[in-house]
């Protein structure tokens, strides 16, 4: 049962008056009248605030603020859930090493760029050169070019450990399995070996600024991409519209309170009003809501909601 009144009749209802008897039209006489015994009652407050005409009112808006604080409740809950959500998201991107890993193809990609045309400046040196050899020379063959490129790409690229492990393993297989007919460097001249090592050692100076300078972009990058999704899930943990959401729903539950508590003070006056007329028609010293030990006390609680319905027409005060 639910507790109503809390502000209601709880202990004395009414405070009645002593009768005193007054003086024939003779005159008073010496003796005067015995003072009466006080004459006491009880009422169910519970009952009476039910009997109302207007209870069925109140109950409709009860039922509306308890509906409108479980609809906060549920928006609440789903904000809770959206940060929380989120929260967790963000974790994971950050954790999983998925923007590193696109940083780094977009480095290694790069770098094979860069590297690619340094060795076709190379090669087409390597192959001027040979042709101004002293002594005629077989023709460059493909594994030529790929250990020239080997050898490049251990010295200037930033590689893993596993992948300059097979880079190395690579490079050690077509060195031992060159044939006469391939050409090493040492069969060059010493000034055509001169300009081939000033090229290689420029494009590994090269290389090795173009890492660095590469790096300190892809470094930035992915600062930016980190920002963007903290960013993201800022706007998800703390929406823009935050505070005017929380005053609109502070507002919406006030006004509902207002209406609740504005009908039930004014059935608990209704049910006062009622009990005053009851204790003065049937000369009730006072009425109390609750009692323990006065068992015998004359329990009005019909009599005041007859009156209630008398004084409020038997329809609720809005119709």
């Amino acid at each position: 049962m639910r507790s109503r009144m809390k502000t209601g009749v709880t202990g004395c209802l009414l405070l009645g008056t002593l009768l005193l008897s007054g003086c024939g039209i003779g005159g008073c006489g010496r003796t005067e009248a015995p003072a009466q015994e006080p004459v006491y009652a009880v009422a169910d407050t519970e009952q009476l605030f039910r009997a109302h005409p207007d209870y069925a009112v109140y109950l409709e808006a009860e039922e509306a603020y308890r509906n409108l604080a479980a609809e906060y409740e549920a928006d609440t809950q789903r904000l809770i859930h959206t940060a929380a959500q989120a929260e967790r998201e963000l974790h994971e991107q950050l954790s999983s090493g998925a923007i590193e890993k696109e940083l780094n193809e977009k480095f290694r990609a790069s770098m094979q760029v860069r590297e690619a045309e340094w060795n076709t400046k190379l090669e087409l040196l390597y192959r001027e050169l040979l042709q101004n050899a002293d002594e005629p020379l077989p023709p460059t063959t493909e594994t030529d070019l790929r250990i020239v490129n080997l050898q490049l790409q251990l010295r200037a690229l930033q590689l893993s450990a596993a992948e300059r492990q097979e880079k190395e393993e690579e490079l050690a297989a077509l060195l031992a399995g060159k044939t006469a007919a391939m050409r090493p460097e040492a069969e060059l001249g010493a000034e055509a070996q001169a300009r081939l090592a000033a090229l290689k050692a420029e494009a590994e100076q090269d290389l090795e600024a173009y890492a660095a300078e590469l790096t300190e972009t892809l470094r930035a990058e992915r600062d930016e991409a980190q920002q963007r999704l903290y960013e993201a899930a800022e706007r998800r943990l703390m929406p823009a519209d935050g505070e005017s959401r929380n005053a609109e729903w502070r507002q919406r539950l006030l006004a509902k309170k207002k209406e609740l508590t504005e009908r039930e003070d004014a059935i608990r006056k209704d049910v006062e009003v009622a009990a005053a007329a009851v204790g003065e028609s049937e000369h009730i010293t006072m009425i109390f809501g609750k009692y323990r030990t006065n068992l015998t006390a004359r329990d009005v609680t019909a009599e005041i909601a007859t009156k209630l319905r008398e004084i409020k027409g038997g329809k609720p005060s809005g119709t």
